[in-house]
């Protein structure tokens, strides 16, 4: 839902979510600060009118900071300019503060926190509630350490964490290990201590990045493979299939603020998946932080 916002028009918004729903996706990502809190209506909106089973992932720990919550009802034209800019998009990210992590919440208040979302949402329970992105302190140890002795109370069926590969490894493993998910980008290393659903971050930028700079020669088959195959619309398809290859135990959440590029996307990569003459092996060294990127 974090890529969803970057369209200003809530209208197309709700189109790309219907085309989601249409194209077979099933389960939707989200937390409180994306869209500086739209995300989560417009994802009620979609979840409310139709009649399909959807799921849903959100997060707890990070909260809009006052400032966020004051330009929030006039994001429609700055998300026009930061939809139509990268370097505006960057430089808005590293200055904006829209974002604070408070102390680590009660026991109490995270049901409440879920309890918000089922009542948004309509729902009985959610499928996933992670911390989202937290550098642990002892408060978190502590809160996550009673959460693993007993969730009952709360109205989600797994808990875990979201975060990068080396924050998730910073984590104690004695608790990371009993989390039911971990959610980490796509091209980090990923912590495997213990049984959990691994759910991957699809950030095909930079595997796009490590495709088009990277020397090595995973990095030159995919390149060349791309550039030859233009039928295939462009590099990022292929880039989904290799993620798809490489984590196939995995879930594989990507981003999109065009309902015309997720069709490419989808229709894209299976076309890719069908392929059974390419040399799988050797494309999906490019997810390994390994590569020889120059």
């Amino acid at each position: 839902m974090a890529t969803v916002m970057r369209e200003p028009s809530r209208g197309r918004r709700e189109a790309l979510l219907r085309t989601a729903v249409e194209e077979g996706i099933r389960k939707f990502d989200t937390a409180p600060i994306y869209g500086l809190g739209e995300a989560d209506r417009d994802l009620a909106s979609l979840i409310r009118a139709t009649d399909d089973v959807l799921h849903v992932t959100t997060k707890f720990g990070r909260t809009l900071s006052t400032r966020a919550r004051a330009i929030a009802p006039f994001q429609r034209p700055l998300r026009a300019l930061l939809k139509n800019s990268s370097r505006v998009r960057r430089a808005a990210r590293s200055g904006a503060g829209g974002v604070e992590t408070p102390p680590a919440p009660t026991v109490s208040e995270v049901r409440s926190h879920a309890e918000r979302y089922c009542e948004l949402f309509g729902i009985e329970r959610l499928d996933e509630l992670l911390t989202h992105d937290i550098p642990w302190d002892k408060n978190w140890v502590e809160l996550m350490s009673e959460l693993a002795e007993d969730s009952s109370t709360i109205p989600v069926e797994r808990l875990g964490a979201s975060g990068s590969g080396t924050l998730l490894a910073s984590y104690p493993k004695a608790i990371l290990s009993r989390m039911a998910v971990v959610q980490t980008p796509l091209a980090d290393d990923h912590v495997a201590t213990g049984p959990q659903r691994h759910v991957l971050f699809g950030v095909l930028s930079e595997l796009a990045r490590r495709t088009r700079s990277g020397a090595s020669p995973s990095a030159r088959y995919l390149s060349d493979l791309a550039d030859a195959q233009p039928g295939h619309n462009s590099a990022f398809p292929l880039l989904l299939a290799v993620g798809l290859r490489a984590f196939p135990s995995a879930e594989i959440v990507v981003g999109t603020s065009s309902s015309d590029h997720l069709r490419g996307l989808l229709s894209g990569a299976t076309k890719w998946l069908e392929q059974g003459d390419l040399d799988w092996n050797l494309m999906i060294e490019v997810t390994s932080n390994s590569e020889n990127c120059e």
